[in-house]
């Protein structure tokens, strides 16, 4: 069983793909609400935590009730220099809003949300190269 549904609680799940060719490097994972909750396998993002290309990364981000607020941001370093930044917010009794922040000469990024009205929405991340 799911922890939202164990729980009734509003559980985000932010799901990260990196269908580049440069492999990233994770720097830091901080919530500004909620808490991380290891699920399905995975666990909190630590630093170091290489996101190779065609790879995904998963988290979960869960409030304390089903009205309460979540966020946060994960950071990452291209291997081939820049930064990339995911966020999401659901602040309380309002929607998820998903960002993505991307500082590459090679790198871009999409973000979606997906289910958004729903306790288990997905804040959804796709990192790709820069047609030329």
């Amino acid at each position: 069983m799911l922890a939202e549904q164990a729980n009734d609680v509003y559980v985000v799940q932010v799901a990260i793909q990196n269908s580049s060719d440069t492999a990233l490097t994770l720097t830091v994972g901080v919530l500004t609400y909620g808490s991380w909750v290891p699920q399905d396998g995975n666990c909190i993002p630590l630093p170091n935590t290489i996101l190779a290309p065609a790879g995904a990364l998963t988290y979960f981000n869960a409030a304390v009730n089903a009205f309460s607020a979540v966020g946060g941001s994960i950071s990452f370093l291209p291997a081939n220099g820049g930064s990339l930044v995911v966020s999401w917010e659901r602040k309380q009794g309002a929607a998820l809003t998903v960002n993505v922040s991307v500082t590459s000469d090679t790198l871009t990024a999409q973000c979606s949300s997906i289910n958004a009205g729903t306790l288990s929405p997905t804040a959804q991340y796709l990192i790709t190269n820069i047609s030329s």
